[in-house]
């Protein structure tokens, strides 16, 4: 393979968990229910039986994928892993994934910690590792289990969002030239404690009677230092401040303006928040898909999946111009503009 080749998205798809948690069911009162309902667009989440992991959906995810694009998966030679949640602290989960789906040794297996905005963070490492000649098939996972294993049962303010799934997508590397893909990132650390979960690493080590303590906060949310936190209205103050500068300067780096673009492809934090960014970039509602109501928030995985839904009314041969864009933990944002045309968008999979 020679060095400098064009990556292109090849194809991608989604794993999700055959369980539903159903909203309505849920102990935090009709009215509280009914009022949260409306404002997130979301009635049913995802939600992975105990003895699932992100893994087992990405490989399910990868098998559909490989299958369907009939694909060797021999010839894969880079393995992302983007997710908060690994199967171990150690070692890496990219290469428990190359173990379960039997690919070559001779691949590049690697992590990265990040989770709404990972999807863009993937994308670009799997394109440097192409574009530098190390790789010219890599395989990107990711996907998300805050819904079962780290949002507190009584968290009224995280249950009633998030879902868990599991994703793969396919970068290839092109011998020609072609379209130039554009990133943007930003990262504010300063605001880490905003969103993330705090307890069980080395910073601060799990304590029986310590961190595992209920407490409740003054909106009726229980939670323990274990469990995942999110301060939700800076979160959104963060997506109304940042998602416009960076996709400004996608735009700005293609040469595109806003009416040159084919899809716009937002985190799909929930309905309220994408609805926001619409109006706050003017973008029109035929172009910016919106995909939450029966999956919840799937962390890297909502846009591969809004894009999914959206494939399937639109032609996704003409996705020449498309911007996608994450925000979450960090506080980050991450934005790329892309050549969608001859990515492949598959259906997503119950497992």
């Amino acid at each position: 393979m020679s060095a400098f080749s064009t990556p292109y998205v090849e194809g991608m798809t989604v794993a999700l968990p055959k369980e539903r948690v159903h909203l309505r069911d849920l102990p935090f009162g009709e009215a509280f229910l009914e009022r949260t309902i409306k404002l997130t667009g979301i009635e049913d989440v995802c939600y992975a039986p105990s003895d699932k992991t992100v893994t087992d959906y990405a490989v399910a995810a990868a098998k559909h994928l490989f299958q369907t694009l009939e694909f060797d998966p021999s010839k894969i030679d880079g393995i992302l892993f983007v997710s908060g949640y690994p199967d171990y602290i150690q070692p890496c989960t990219a290469g428990v994934i190359q173990a379960r789906l039997n690919l070559t040794t001779k691949c590049v297996a690697m992590d990265i910690n990040h989770v709404c905005s990972g999807f863009v963070y993937g994308l670009m490492e799997a394109f440097m590792l192409i574009q530098n000649g190390l790789c010219h098939n890599v395989l990107l996972c990711m996907g998300d289990l805050a819904a079962s294993r780290a949002i507190h049962p009584k968290d009224r303010s995280g249950r009633m969002v998030a879902g868990d799934s599991g994703a793969a997508v396919l970068i290839s590397a092109f011998d020609t030239p072609r379209f130039s893909t554009e990133f943007s990132f930003y990262h504010d650390g300063t605001r880490a404690e905003k969103l993330g979960i705090f307890v069980g690493a080395n910073r601060r080590p799990r304590k029986a009677g310590v961190t595992d303590v209920e407490k409740e906060d003054e909106n009726g949310n229980v939670r323990t230092d274990e469990s995942f936190y999110m301060d939700g209205m800076e979160v959104m103050r963060f997506a109304m401040t940042e998602v416009r500068p960076s996709v400004q300067e996608v735009l700005d780096r293609c040469g595109w303006t806003k009416e040159d673009v084919d899809v716009f492809g937002f985190h799909q934090a929930n309905e309220f928040i994408v609805k926001n960014l619409m109006r706050n970039l003017k973008l029109p509602a035929e172009k910016t898909p919106i995909f939450v109501r029966h999956t919840g928030n799937l962390g890297p995985d909502s846009i591969p999946m809004a894009l999914i839904q959206h494939s399937l009314t639109h032609d996704t041969t003409q996705w020449k111009r498309c911007v996608l864009c994450g925000f979450g933990a960090g506080l980050s944002c991450a934005s790329v503009g892309i050549d969608f045309s001859e990515t492949q968008v598959f259906s997503s999979i119950e497992v």
